[in-house]
């Protein structure tokens, strides 16, 4: 049982955020749909990132926190996808999520290529909640931008990483949040986007 003794404080909320993801799957499975297993993923990240950057990291820390991504916001929300009817974009989604975390774990980087799978993930479920309609573009499109060259800054400011689990918590109780959550995560979606559409236009 050695295995334990390996883990580190952080690998606790990866734990925490796989079975929240599972539970999210199992639900789905019996036919409901609570992206609040989501948003508690969301958080077990945030503070897994958090508290492996104040306490280290395990040897096994950086994979397992790959693995638990995959299950909360891989195979999670594309079974939500298959549920509501896009069967195939359901699967393009899952594997563009599966690639961009293989990618993740063999590339040393301080921000991220590619758009973060957990930003993916949330910005699917603000907009399915939201009832917006054409679910199966944006799933194709995020599915596109998390396998992207294109680049992302890895928030590190510890009052905007606050505020955001602040809105997050709230996605759970109001329709507010979540609102606010999915144009903070688009305007993210930006930041990537914008200076590579510059990068374009200069060459041309």
């Amino acid at each position: 049982m050695r295995l334990f003794k390996e883990l580190s404080v952080a690998d606790v909320f990866s734990i925490l955020n796989a079975i929240s993801g599972f539970l999210g799957i199992f639900y789905v499975i019996k036919g409901r749909v609570d992206f609040g297993f989501l948003y508690f993923s969301a958080l077990m990240d945030g503070i897994d990132g958090f508290t492996a950057n104040k306490l280290g990291k395990s040897k096994l820390g950086r994979d397992l926190d790959s693995l638990a991504d995959s299950i909360s916001f891989g195979v999670f929300p594309a079974l939500v996808l298959c549920h509501v009817g896009y069967l195939l974009f359901g699967v393009v989604y899952l594997i563009s999520c599966v690639l961009r975390l293989a990618r993740f774990n063999v590339l040393s980087r301080e921000d991220f290529l590619g758009l973060p799978t957990t930003a993916s993930a949330l910005i699917l479920a603000c907009w399915i909640s939201l009832g917006f309609r054409y679910v199966y573009i944006l799933a194709l499109i995020l599915s596109v931008l998390m396998v992207s060259d294109l680049e992302y800054v890895r928030v590190r400011n510890k009052a905007l990483m606050a505020v955001c689990g602040v809105i997050v918590v709230g996605c759970l109780f109001s329709e507010i949040f979540v609102f606010v959550l999915l144009l903070m995560l688009v305007a993210y979606v930006f930041t990537g986007v914008i200076p590579s559409a510059r990068r374009i236009l200069k060459r041309g």
